[in-house]
Parts: C-alpha cells; structure tokens; sequence
C-alpha cells in the first residue's frame, strides 16, 4: 500500500471514529440497568365471619354450590375456598382453589389481574370473577378483608333503613 493509500485509509477511520464517538476520552461505557420483576402484594388468609350476598356487584355464591350456577359470560360471583395450587399458563395467571367443605376445585384465572398478588398455598381467600366454563372463573380478582367489611356495612346499613322506614310506615298508618 503506498503512503497516499496509507493517509487515506486514516483520515477515513478517524472520520468514522468521529461519527461514531469512537475514541473520545470522555467515552461511556454501557451501564447496565438490572431487570426486576414488579413487587407483588402478599396476600393472608380472609378471617372467619359473615359473608355479604354481593361484593361490586357480583353474588356471593357458596363454592360447594358452583355446578349450580348457570354457565354464562354474564355471570359474576365470588366464591370462598382454599388455595392448593397457583402458576401461569400461555400468559393467564391462574389460582385453584378448593372448597373447604365438599372438595370441588375451582379454576381462577385473569391475564393482568392474579399476577399483581403473590397468593401462598394453603390459605382462605374470596375470589371474584366471571362464570366462564364448569368449574373455572375468568377475570378473577382476590377480594379484600376490607371489602368484605365494607359490604357487610352496607347491607347492614340497607336492612336498618329498611326496618327504619317499615316502622314509620306502621306509625303513619
């Protein structure tokens, strides 16, 4: 190669260099930026107690009396039963849950719904969804002690009004 090939060859790397930001002194490396997944709530079990007929809106239903239930896209309930086993399947974040009574399983699952709650086998949870197939919910959603507590106010409050205005109805007449 003769010295004009030679000068060449380096003005033409020094200008892809200069592009490129290569051979700059204030040069960075690549930081690594480490992946993590995002924290789940911990769910415990629901405590012992009464239940509400309805949690937003959808109805309380015994878990032992599942197979009773009309098989509809429609339908919402909420079923109380023990957790024996959680994972993901295709993308779905799923939960089963047993009844403590009977025995039957019941399959949760939801697509971004279950996957924010770390669920822990062996405990009592109240699962909301939509009747989909026999034995299975979609859009399952945990329910919250506090949910429960709220429901139950509000019935509570509802039969108060009731017997409220059922007596002042008796005192008018």
């Amino acid at each position: 190669m003769n010295t004009t090939n030679q000068i060449l060859c380096l003005i033409l790397m020094i200008t892809v260099s200069s592009f490129t930001g290569c051979g700059q002194s204030q040069s960075k490396s690549p930081t690594l930026t480490p992946v993590t997944a995002p924290k789940r709530e911990k769910l415990v079990s629901i405590t012992d107690g009464p239940r509400p007929t309805a949690i937003r809106g959808a109805a309380f239903v015994d878990t032992h009396r599942f197979h009773e239930i009309e098989n509809t896209d429609e339908k919402w309930v909420c079923i109380e039963g023990t957790v024996n086993r959680t994972g993901e399947i295709m993308g779905a974040s799923f939960v089963s849950v047993t009844c403590p009574t009977c025995g039957t399983h019941i399959y949760c699952e939801s697509l971004n719904q279950l996957d924010k709650f770390a669920i822990p086998n062996g405990i009592r949870i109240i699962i909301r969804g939509r009747v989909f197939h026999d034995n299975k919910l979609a859009e399952s959603m945990p329910v919250s002690q506090n949910e429960i507590n709220v429901a139950l106010d509000r019935e509570s409050n509802a039969e108060l009004m009731k017997s409220l205005k059922s007596a002042t109805d008796r005192k008018e007449k």
